[in-house]
């Protein structure tokens, strides 16, 4: 994190939803220190939606019922130590991404 150049951008696809709960904590707390000293950080992901998961656990999928969207594309952003996140969009398996925009109110 000490070499790249100032605003760092990091991508990830369908990888935190492996991690536990603390692992994504402790992934936070680092990029959060790396700001303090005045660089930016944003953190683009596409991960499975909370409501996604929570419908999959156990879900019988024989039954044809659609899922709801699966996944949610959200822009965390460190600076100075501190972390704001938003969710812009939703996307899932067969359905576009679909933009949901950028809520300055949220997060």
């Amino acid at each position: 994190l000490a070499e790249p150049g100032d605003p760092l951008c990091i991508f990830h696809s369908f990888c935190l939803s492996y991690s536990t709960g603390e692992a994504r904590a402790a992934l936070d707390r680092l990029l959060a220190s790396a700001s303090a000293g005045g660089r930016t950080i944003y953190r683009v992901g596409s991960e499975p939606s909370a409501r996604f998961s929570a419908w999959n656990k156990g879900h019988d999928r024989s039954q044809g019922e659609k899922p709801p969207p699966s996944g949610e594309i959200t822009i965390t952003r460190y600076a100075g130590g501190e972390v704001s996140s938003r969710i812009v969009a939703t996307n899932g398996v067969d359905m576009p991404i679909e933009w949901t925009g950028w809520d300055e109110g949220a997060g």
